[in-house]
Parts: structure tokens; C-alpha cells; sequence
């Protein structure tokens, strides 16, 4: 299993001091899972796992997921819960945004399993994956904020 990281450029660094940063840093991660979804082509055994177009999910729809900032980091613990970004490094998701991930890969380990091992067009994988978001079939929020026709 390789996991396709979020959009780096939405971390509280990128969209604070370092703005300006944040379309560099936006390529840099579509370039790198572009390289990631190209390994598992020609492999058999390397599963992809999209976290990036899950987060986008969460971060296009956040209230539904039980944010209520999903850009800035925290600055009031007793509000760490509604934030995405709740440690003082400005880049890492709290407890609520591991929990995402660990349902994000959890989907991979069992319902997703027979299809994502199957499917190794990137093109393919992402519709049918945003297709199981829409659904609700990773998280319990329909992603409804995703295109279907997303590739």
C-alpha cells in the first residue's frame, strides 16, 4: 500500500505566511502522486490509496465532518476537535483528521480492497473512488462536494 498524500498546499503554512508558496506546492503534490499512481500500473502488488481526493472531500465540505476551520491552525484547545490542523506546527491534521485517515484506509483494507487492487488505470481508480465517496461507501458524510466525473 502507497498512500497519495492531501494537498499539501492547504496547510496552515501554505495559506498563511507562505501564500505565495502555495501553487509551487500544489504542482509538487500532483506531480507526486501522478509518480505514485504510475508505480502501481505496471505492479501487482502495490495498492494506491487516495487520501488526496478523500481530504478534498473534507476540506470542500468541512461543516458535515464536524469542523469548523479546516485552513488555519489551532489557536484555542478547547475548540481542537472543529479544527483540522490542531498542533502548533502548521502542518499535521489533529486526532479528528487521523481518525479520517485511518477510515480512508480502513475503506482500502475492506470494502475497497478487491476493486483497488484490480484497478490500475490512475484515470479509472480516481472515478471509481469518488463514485464510493459520493456514496458514502469510505466516510459516513456523502462527498457530494466531488465531481463525479472527476479524473
Amino acid at each position: 500500500m502507497v498512500i497519495e498524500p492531501h494537498d499539501w498546499s492547504r496547510v496552515p503554512r501554505f495559506t498563511g505566511p507562505d501564500k505565495a508558496l502555495a501553487p509551487a506546492v500544489h504542482n509538487n503534490i500532483q506531480a507526486w502522486n501522478a509518480g505514485i499512481a504510475r508505480l502501481a500500473i505496471g505492479n501487482p502488488n502495490i495498492m494506491v490509496i487516495d487520501l488526496y481526493t478523500a481530504m478534498e472531500c473534507v476540506f470542500k465540505q468541512p461543516k458535515p465532518f464536524g469542523f469548523t476551520n479546516v485552513t488555519n491552525e489551532l489557536t484555542n484547545r478547547k475548540l481542537a476537535e472543529q479544527f483540522l490542523y490542531n498542533y502548533k506546527d502548521r502542518y499535521h491534521f489533529g486526532a479528528h483528521g487521523h481518525r479520517l485517515i485511518r477510515q480512508v484506509i480502513e475503506y482500502y483494507l475492506t470494502k475497497g480492497w478487491d476493486w483497488a487492487n484490480t484497478t490500475k488505470d490512475p484515470v479509472a481508480a480516481k472515478k471509481k473512488f469518488v463514485a464510493e465517496l459520493r456514496a458514502g461507501n469510505v466516510f459516513p458524510v456523502k462527498c457530494t462536494s466531488l465531481s463525479a466525473s472527476a479524473s
